[in-house]
């Protein structure tokens, strides 16, 4: 009698032990979490506040999930089903990495990078830094109208000060513009188109019917006595006189303005008492 109250008890169990096998084999439809159990406990859970959404996903029917390489990651998405495989990441994501401040640039297809030499701070751009030249143009070529700014070792300011009209500034290439001059110089062009700064302008000097009026002030020695002596040259606009030179001792000479003169070469004159 007790042996076949084993029997029985057994044979209940094992119908309970399969029973409870198949309702964990097949989960019920309207579940919305799976819930795993190990040695670490974790689950799946269908957030989708939607109950008719479904989702899908494939695991690999004959290979399983196999080990990947280094610098591999394991997980893609395709046709609207989460599939597993390996991509590697140094060709199919972007990597690269920079420092703060810096602007970040592409190196290559899938690379962002980063360089001293190109920076921002929030207010300012910063190019050029370390002695690098800047290239700004259209297509970054010298020769296509772009402008070249080389670093040097002071700083200098070139300011268009023009807000009412548009207008261009050219420059004859190879032609080096003169900088800041000397008190009492006179900016000379050369024969080759550059300019430069003379102390003694002598030779070929020459006074045009321009309007307007200047003054030039010279020491020299007259040729009748051995002190020296300064004459004041003055010109005037056209409807005065064009030239006139007067020496200490108030002797003059005029020239009218329907007879202008030209000078070239040194000038010569005797002062008469």
């Amino acid at each position: 009698m007790k042996l076949h109250s084993l029997w029985t008890g057994v044979a209940v169990l094992g119908a309970m032990l399969i029973f409870s096998t198949q309702a964990f084999a097949q989960l019920p439809v309207r579940t919305r979490s799976l819930q795993l159990n190990g040695a670490t406990s974790g689950y799946f859970q269908q957030t989708a506040p939607a109950a008719t959404t479904t989702y899908s996903l494939e695991w690999p029917a004959s290979t399983g999930i196999t080990a990947g390489s280094s610098g591999y990651l394991r997980v893609t998405e395709s046709s609207g089903n989460f599939t597993s495989q390996w991509v590697e990441i140094s060709t199919s994501l972007v990597d690269g990495a920079g420092a703060a401040g810096q602007v970040a640039y592409w190196s290559d297809p899938n690379t962002l990078t980063g360089d001293a030499d190109f920076t921002f701070d929030g207010t300012n751009v910063t190019v050029g830094t370390s002695g690098t030249g800047v290239v700004i143009g259209s297509d970054g070529t010298v020769n296509m109208g772009g402008v070249v700014l080389t670093p040097g070792t002071t700083d200098y300011t070139l300011t268009f000060d023009n807000a009412t009209a548009a207008g261009s500034y050219y420059v004859t290439p190879s032609t080096n513009q003169a900088g800041a001059g000397t008190a009492n110089y006179i900016y000379v062009s050369n024969g080759d188109g550059t300019g430069s700064w003379v102390a003694s302008p002598t030779t070929n000097l020459e006074f045009g019917r321009t309007a307007g009026n200047g003054t030039y002030t010279q020491t020299i020695t007259p040729t009748s006595m051995s002190a020296t002596a300064t004459v004041l040259v003055t010109w005037t606009g056209l409807s005065a006189n064009i030239i006139q030179v007067t020496s200490q001792t108030a002797t003059s000479f005029t020239v009218e303005s329907t007879a202008p003169l030209d000078i070239t070469g040194f000038i010569n004159w005797q002062v008469n008492f």
